[in-house]
């Protein structure tokens, strides 16, 4: 089962509920590897920011840990770094993310784009708010599919805690019918 056929099948099943008349309901997504397909940029970002601080890198034990919040992913990897050294090493990563192009996961927009017409549709990512703009635009995804955008930023405790949601809820005044992500920590 691929996200590919994940948004396939949301995208039919949406279509078949189109003639009934909807309340509003929310659905939040987490936005790398669910609508961005990021995996390779984020790594790439991750090892050259651990280089340049002359930290050894396991690209597998990396990947395991993708969707975790940067911080505590780096914490996880490197638990004697202090949080300043921390702080750099995010500071590195994010300005290499920014800067990279990055493509939606095939079908993401499609799917989206049906959704948006019954649904308040919100991204709640573990990545700043600031990157979620500039990815988003770089990806050439339309900002206005999103009624809402929550970064790590945005809230005391990140993902996997539930304050992206709730925040999301309590701004859009709606409680969220689906959480839709890659990872456990979404």
């Amino acid at each position: 089962f691929t996200l590919y056929s994940f948004w396939k099948i949301l995208y039919k099943t949406h279509s078949l509920n189109l003639n009934m008349k909807q309340k509003k309901k929310l659905i939040c997504f987490d936005m790398d590897n669910t609508i961005i397909d990021a995996t390779k940029t984020h790594l790439m970002a991750y090892k050259k920011a651990f280089k340049d601080h002359g930290l050894r890198v396991d690209e597998n034990k990396i990947k395991s840990l993708f969707g975790m919040e940067g911080h505590y992913l780096i914490k996880e990897l490197y638990p004697k770094l202090n949080k300043e050294e921390i702080n750099k090493i995010m500071n590195e990563r994010h300005k290499i993310i920014i800067k990279k192009k990055q493509r939606p996961i095939k079908g993401a927009v499609k799917a989206l784009k049906k959704l948006k017409k019954d649904y308040e549709l919100a991204i709640v990512s573990n990545c700043r708010k600031d990157e979620i703009h500039k990815i988003l635009r770089n990806a050439k995804i339309n900002q206005k599919l999103f009624d809402i955008k929550i970064g790590n930023d945005n809230v005391s405790h990140p993902k996997p805690s539930p304050d992206e949601i709730l925040k999301a809820e309590k701004l859009l005044h709606l409680k969220a019918d689906y959480m839709v992500g890659d990872s456990i920590y979404d």
